[in-house]
Order: C-alpha cells, then sequence, then structure tokens
C-alpha cells in the first residue's frame, strides 16, 4: 500500500530505529501503512515486526493510527492499542512499534488558521465510538459464571457517557446491568460483564453468539460493536419415579424419568428380582428425553408359576435407571400374586358348615329360654332425688319387668319407664325381667344426689301504707337438667297488677309450671297507685349427662359333632315358671 499525499506536506513523522538512527517519513493527506513487509508505505524490517504491523489515517484535520492485528501490538504512549480501532495520534505522544519509536510534527498552521485560532476541523464521517473484546471465547458451566471484558473507547472531541448493552442472551443470564461509562475524548476503560446462565434444562448446552454494543448519549446514532461467543457446557441430572410401587401381577406400571439437564439423553431401563420368579415384559428399555421433559416406560409383570392354594404373595423387584453419563438410580417396588384357590376358601366352607348347624341348634333353643336384658339405663344417670328419672331398656324374649323394689309388672315391649316422683336417695334398684320359663336380672346403675336445700327465707319487711303484700311465692326445684319443669307459686294481696319475669302478667295468685332452658331468674312484681313490692328466686339448669347404652351379648351355645355325623343336643333344664307378681298401679 502506498501512501496518498497533497501537493504540500502536512508534517512527518521521525522515526528512531533501535541502531539509534533517525528517519523522517513526510506526511500527507490519506494513509500511510507500516510494517515489515516490501509493500508498506513504511518498511521496518525487524523481527518483532509483523508484515502489515500499523496504518496512518488523515482526514484533512487530525491522524489516526490503527493497530492491523499485530502479533506484538501497537502502543501509543503506554497504552495498547485495540486492533481495527483507530485511535487519534496527538503528536505529544510517542508510537512504539517493536523496537522502533515513531513522533508526529505537524506542519505549522496556515494563515487562516493562525488568523483565527481555530482547531483543524473534525470529520463528520468519524467514528466517536469504539469496542473491543481482547478474549471473545468464553466457556461458562451452567450454575456458574464468567466475565466479558469489553475496552471501550471515546473518541469523539467532547466528554461523552458510553451505553454498554448485551444482545443474544437469553433473559436472567445477566445478574447485573450493564454500566453506563463517563470518558473523556480520546479515553479508554475495560468494562467487566459477568454471564451466569442459571443450572436448568433452559440453559441449553452449546455455543451462543454474544453481540456487545456500545452507543454514544451524546451522539445516539454512534455506536459500535463487538462480536464474542459463549460455550455453555453439558451437564446431566435426572429424577426418576415408580408408579405405583406395588401392582397386581399382570398390570400395567410405569416409570418416569424426568430429564433435569440441558441436554437429552437416553436412559437405561432393567426390572429384575432377585429370586428370578417374575418375568417382566419388556425386559429392558430405551428411553430418549429431551432436557427439561418427562417421558414415561410402561412395563409388566408375571409370576413364572402360580400356586394351587394360598394366599397373596408380594414378590419384591427392582428398577435399574441409567444415564449415558453412568450415573445409576434404583427404584424399589413389589408384585403382588394370587393362588388359584384362595387359602381362606377351604376354612370359610368349614365355618359355614358349622356357621349352620349352630343355627339350627338356636332355632331349636329360641323358644326355651329364659329374657335376656340388651340395654338398660337411666336418663338422667344422677338425678337429684324427688326429681323425675326415665328408665329405659330392650329385653329378648321378656313379657314383663320389674323395678325392684319400686315397681312391678310393667310391660318388657314398652322398652322405657318414668317414675315421676323420683327416687329417694339411698335407695338401690334392681332390674329384673321375666318370662315363663325364668328371669334375669341386673343392678341398675343411678346416682341419687341430695336436693340443694332451699334459701333461707327473706324476712319480709313491714309493708308500706297502701303497698302490695306478698303472702306466697316460692320456685322449686332450683336446680333441675334442661327440659325438667319447675313448679312456681304467688299470693298477692292489695295489688293492682302481678308480673312474673320473664313470663309476664298474671292473676294476684296461681301455680304454674315453667321448662327453663337456661339458668333464669323469675322476678315477682306487685304495684299498687305507684307503689312496687318485688321477690326473685333463680333456676340453675344444667346439662343431661350422656350415658351409652350397655349391651350384653346373648350366650351362645355350640353343638358338638360326633366323626359319625349326629348332633348330640345338650339336656335342656325347662325352669318352673315363675308365677307373675300382682300389677301395681304407679302413684301419679
Amino acid at each position: 500500500m502506498t501512501q496518498t499525499t497533497n501537493s504540500e506536506p502536512q508534517g512527518r513523522i521521525t522515526i528512531m530505529l533501535p541502531d539509534g538512527t533517525i528517519r523522517a517519513v513526510p506526511l500527507g493527506s490519506g494513509t500511510l501503512t507500516i510494517g515489515r513487509a516490501a509493500g508498506n508505505s513504511v518498511v521496518l524490517e525487524y523481527a518483532n515486526v509483523s508484515p502489515q504491523h500499523a496504518r496512518i489515517e488523515y482526514d484533512g484535520a487530525s491522524y489516526r493510527i490503527v493497530d492491523l492485528n499485530s502479533t506484538n501490538g501497537t502502543f501509543l504512549g503506554n497504552v495498547r492499542l485495540l486492533p481495527g480501532v483507530p485511535e487519534p495520534w496527538p503528536p505529544d505522544k510517542a508510537v512504539r512499534i517493536g523496537d522502533c519509536w515513531l513522533r508526529l510534527e505537524r506542519a505549522p498552521a496556515t494563515g487562516a488558521q493562525q488568523a483565527t485560532g481555530a482547531p483543524p476541523p473534525t470529520t463528520a464521517g468519524a467514528p466517536r465510538v469504539a469496542a473491543f473484546i481482547e478474549a471473545p471465547d468464553l466457556t461458562v458451566d451452567p450454575g456458574g459464571s464468567v466475565t466479558l471484558t469489553v475496552t471501550v473507547l471515546n473518541q469523539g472531541p467532547v466528554v461523552d457517557h458510553l451505553h454498554v448493552a448485551v444482545t443474544n442472551l437469553p433473559p436472567g443470564w445477566l445478574p447485573t446491568a450493564a454500566p453506563v461509562v463517563r470518558l473523556l475524548p480520546g479515553a479508554r476503560q475495560p468494562v467487566a460483564l459477568v454471564i451466569a446462565p442459571p443450572r436448568r434444562p433452559e440453559s441449553k448446552a452449546g455455543a451462543y453468539p454474544v453481540t456487545v454494543r456500545v452507543s454514544s448519549q451524546d451522539a445516539p446514532g454512534q455506536f459500535a460493536e463487538a462480536q464474542a461467543r459463549l460455550t455453555v457446557t453439558p451437564y446431566a441430572q435426572f429424577r426418576s419415579e415408580l408408579r405405583p410401587q406395588s401392582l397386581r401381577a399382570g398390570r400395567p406400571g410405569q416409570v418416569q424419568v424426568e430429564n433435569q439437564g440441558n441436554t437429552p439423553q437416553t436412559y437405561t431401563i432393567r426390572w429384575q428380582d432377585r429370586a428370578e420368579e417374575l418375568a417382566f415384559e419388556p425386559a429392558q428399555w430405551q428411553l430418549t428425553v429431551p432436557e427439561g421433559q418427562t417421558e414415561t416406560a410402561q412395563f409388566r409383570a408375571r409370576p413364572g408359576k402360580r400356586s394351587l392354594v394360598g394366599g397373596q404373595t408380594n414378590r419384591a423387584f427392582t428398577a435399574d435407571i441409567a444415564s449415558p453419563a453412568g450415573e445409576k438410580q434404583t427404584l424399589s417396588g413389589e408384585v403382588a400374586t394370587r393362588a388359584l384357590i384362595p387359602s381362606w376358601l377351604p376354612p370359610l366352607l368349614l365355618v359355614a358348615l358349622m356357621a349352620g348347624a349352630a343355627l339350627v341348634f338356636m332355632l331349636l333353643m329360641q323358644g326355651h329360654k329364659p329374657p335376656a336384658i340388651q340395654t338398660l339405663y337411666a336418663q338422667p344417670a344422677d338425678p337429684v332425688a324427688g326429681q323425675p328419672v326415665t328408665i329405659y331398656w330392650t329385653v329378648d324374649n321378656g313379657d314383663t319387668v320389674e323395678l325392684r323394689p319400686l315397681l312391678s309388672g310393667l310391660d318388657a315391649a314398652s322398652g322405657q319407664h318414668t317414675l315421676q316422683e323420683g327416687v329417694p336417695a339411698g335407695v338401690q334398684i334392681t332390674f329384673v325381667a321375666t318370662n315363663q320359663y325364668g328371669s334375669t336380672e341386673r343392678p341398675l346403675s343411678l346416682a341419687v344426689r341430695e336436693p340443694t336445700p332451699e334459701p333461707a327465707p327473706t324476712l319480709t319487711p313491714t309493708p308500706e301504707p297502701g303497698a302490695p303484700v306478698i303472702t306466697e311465692w316460692s320456685v322449686t326445684p332450683l336446680t333441675v337438667y334442661r327440659g325438667q319443669p319447675v313448679t312456681i307459686r304467688w299470693a298477692v294481696e292489695g295489688a293492682e297488677s302481678v308480673t312474673i319475669q320473664p313470663i309476664g302478667t298474671v292473676e294476684l295468685s296461681g301455680t304454674l309450671q315453667e321448662k327453663p332452658g337456661q339458668t333464669t331468674r323469675y322476678i315477682l312484681i306487685a304495684s299498687n297507685k305507684g307503689k312496687t313490692v318485688q321477690r326473685s328466686f333463680e333456676v340453675i339448669v344444667e346439662e343431661p349427662p350422656t350415658n351409652t347404652p350397655t349391651h350384653t351379648p346373648t350366650p351362645t351355645r355350640t353343638p358338638t359333632i360326633t366323626p359319625t355325623a349326629f348332633l348330640i343336643v345338650p339336656p335342656i333344664r325347662i325352669t318352673p315358671p315363675v308365677p307373675k307378681l300382682p300389677v301395681l298401679t304407679p302413684s301419679p
């Protein structure tokens, strides 16, 4: 390449060779190349100079020097130039190529420039931004990170903010946003960009082109791009599951394999049992699973032979899954096999025969046995003496029942009876069921409580002249279970109106029954010509206890069967009929 010059030289380059010799090369407009090869404008025949080492450009106003991707580099001052990036060459800085030093000497300014003092004009098409990646080939493992270093240059005439952006990468691979770099004219700065693909199947293995764009804030249309290549390494990881873990012989089962790596994998699945009593269909399976997906291998297991009589047998087996990288997982399961004739069938037939014989015997004995008391309980189970109590029972084969010593001659089929006057404290009741073949008795569990003492009567003060007089006021009992009645009695003299809260207006005297649903205070209020007299009692309402009926199983006699198939019936003792007790009419 030859130098293009104007009619007038624009300056010169002074070159100091390694041996101390000085050479001067005139400069004009255009370009000038420097290298070891003979075709360059300036030939420097030294071993550390590349065949085409650098290029000098002149646009009529300023000089730029460009490194032509030389082996040993081109240095402006102490800074190595980026290959292919034009760098302004001010006269106060020397350029080093190999062991040679070059210095720029500008021609004196023209008359017009001296008159105005204006700087030389800048070419409109000159690039203001440059970017260079010194190590463009990067490799990263998913889950790790790698740093991409890009050097940015401000080649404009003013201070500029350079925006750095990375394209062609999936979202989330750059943990931090690319920075904005502020540079003075002619300044450069390395920018470190961290790339961290996550360890997920979405980070597929392979090469990714990376474009780093550096744009000027001062001149948005000015930008530079640098290319790099990112290689994501493959990794293998998978998860497997056996469904179901326990399956019936001949029924289908499944092995699910999820490829959690970032490349497609082909897994080998083998089924086997240690005792070699099962046959698997198929015995082996090659399952190809794309990255991030789940595939299923279906199989069946059958026993080699089945027993004639017996129960269920569980045979253990394993499913071994191996990846191409050698990683293995073993899943354990079991296959349930059954004999042709279940083991429970012969005993069941024998039990059925024995049950039939017992049923015949029970039918023969059904009408010749005393009563059986199935359930017996009282409600409430812990009544207050004098409080009504209801007795509940269930009797098989009974004619009459007796609440000894209180009552007899009750119909066994009625199932209940209420003692309106309650049970005296300290009385133990025995329940007796009777039929013509005998009687059965059982004590009744009943805890009778003493009644709560009535409160001491309140002394009635001397009535105010003209005020009503309460001659009678009582509420009994003062403690009841929910749903039980209380009796209210009252008598008032000399009153215009009488009210009982919460009942309402009542006559001057009377008696009534109430069933309070909760603890209640009854207040008697008597009024006469603006003068009022009142009395009150509080009734405490308790929740009735919960009783669980007691079941008494009826004894069953099992007949004895001799080897000659004769049925021996044990002797039956007939209890003479018990004379019926006279029926007593309960007191109201």
